[in-house]
């Protein structure tokens, strides 16, 4: 156990572990607290700090779905309900943004554009949750060899917030990489994906007890003095900037 004593601020039903996003043990090993663990085994120890999981949706519009334009325009016929029409063939990332965030849907002042030859990454704020594909007409522009043009629209990664939790890892892209106080907490058992492990029975690991203040045992985190890493955790700064309300005891 990680935590002191029965005066830690629980989380009330523990949380959802997404196990795909653990690693799997390489080879056979012992945990801290004395737990086997098999090679090709998923677990989390306890005192890792277990993030959030939220994801922005992403949509790629590739211009050069048969050839590439040289001139003309194209249009966006359906972006949250709303339409751009008559944009360059060659727009830049900043104007297509410019343009997506003077529109009115929410959270359109906050929707972000990259591009790359011709195509373009529309991010949407988190908020925005799982949007509908972005439709588009390509039947104004010109150029090209064969002169015959389809704008191919595609969901690079999905929005929404899922509800479930997973390690902490500053090099993730799903939500992990941020300890914000309130989605964030450290786990109190050791739990694996299948199996029993430290006295629980099985079906409870996927809803492990978690907790966010009150005292607990130092040196039974898994935080770092040293670089931050999904291996070590967070660095003892960004802990406890993110757990204020912890109080460190000595391990007994």
């Amino acid at each position: 156990m990680a935590a002191a004593n029965m005066l830690v601020h629980w989380k009330v039903g523990g949380v959802t572990i997404a196990w795909e996003t653990v690693a799997a043990a390489g080879a056979d090993t012992t945990l801290p607290d004395g737990t086997p663990v098999k090679a090709g085994q998923k677990f989390l120890r306890f005192g890792q700090i277990l993030c959030r999981i939220t994801t922005t949706e992403a949509q790629t519009v590739d211009l050069s779905g048969d050839d590439d334009p040289t001139g003309g325009t194209w249009d966006i016929t359906d972006i949250m309900g709303e339409e751009l029409l008559g944009l360059a063939w060659n727009v830049s990332a900043a104007a297509l943004q410019a343009a997506i965030r003077a529109l009115d849907f929410a959270g359109a002042d906050q929707v972000t554009v990259s591009k790359a030859g011709f195509v373009y990454t529309i991010t949407f704020p988190e908020e925005s949750g799982d949007v509908g594909l972005i439709t588009a007409d390509a039947s104004a522009l010109t150029g090209g060899v064969g002169d015959t043009f389809a704008i191919t629209v595609a969901t690079a990664q999905p929005g929404g917030r899922f509800g479930k939790y997973g390690p902490y890892d500053p090099d993730a892209t799903d939500g992990r990489q941020t300890l914000t106080r309130g989605e964030c907490f450290i786990l109190n058992q050791t739990v694996l994906e299948t199996g029993v492990s430290g006295g629980l029975d099985a079906g409870v690991t996927d809803h492990p007890a978690v907790f966010d203040g009150g005292p607990t045992w130092k040196a039974r985190l898994l935080i770092t003095a040293g670089a931050h890493s999904l291996a070590a955790g967070p660095t003892v700064t960004e802990f406890e900037a993110a757990f204020p309300r912890v109080e460190y005891v000595q391990d007994k």
